[in-house]
């Protein structure tokens, strides 16, 4: 669509993660007609794609990320902090970890007024969106949109991986299949949002 030939329906401004799902979910409907709007580039490069392109993506200067000052209040001082600046947003440049917060989380906003947001609530959306290599069960979701994975036991430094965990597990923090599933915690090699060697 032509800005100068239509009007759009609607108008989201910023091709972050929560920009992206929303206007692709306006236009589930033909009808309607999106103006999706981005300050950054396009996400089409293989350091997007290559996990270990995340170093290069978050180089000072990068064109892929806004990076700036914050201030932290009192005598603390400064941080530097990095936005992605490009299609995706911030998920195009992250570090594709999927945690997705304890249901007891959840429940608390509940409990504070917030509505709509206990777990028993929000866990069928994290189902919709997952698929999940593990496999769908009450916690976890497949064929939707968003890829999860298992970090690979085999990779460099799993022996010093499962050395930490054991240890954790000695020390009274269970071993779990997946930390997103397991309501009182646990430890175990982290979920993330890769697929077949791609972010």
């Amino acid at each position: 669509m032509s800005v100068s030939s239509a009007v759009p329906d609607y108008i989201v401004v910023g091709a972050g993660s929560s920009g992206c799902v929303l206007a692709a979910e306006l236009t589930t409907d033909p009808t309607r007609t999106v103006l999706l709007i981005e300050g950054g580039g396009s996400d089409r490069s293989f350091l997007v794609d290559m996990p270990r392109g995340l170093a290069k993506l978050l180089e000072p200067g990068s064109r892929y990320v806004q990076d700036y000052d914050v201030r932290r209040g009192g005598n603390r001082g400064t941080e530097r902090w990095m936005k992605g600046r490009v299609i995706g947003g911030s998920s195009s440049v992250n570090g594709m970890i999927y945690a997705r917060g304890f249901p007891a989380d959840y429940d608390r906003w509940a409990a504070l007024g917030c509505s709509g947001w206990g777990w028993s609530d929000m866990v069928r959306h994290f189902k919709a969106i997952e698929d999940h290599e593990l496999g769908e069960t009450d916690e976890r979701g497949v064929n939707g949109p968003l890829r999860v994975s298992g970090h690979p036991t085999d990779a460099a430094g799993g022996a010093l991986c499962e050395a930490v965990i054991e240890a954790a597990a000695q020390a009274g923090t269970p071993r779990v299949a997946d930390t997103n599933a397991a309501p009182d915690g646990g430890i175990a090699y982290q979920a993330r949002t890769i697929w077949r060697g791609k972010r």
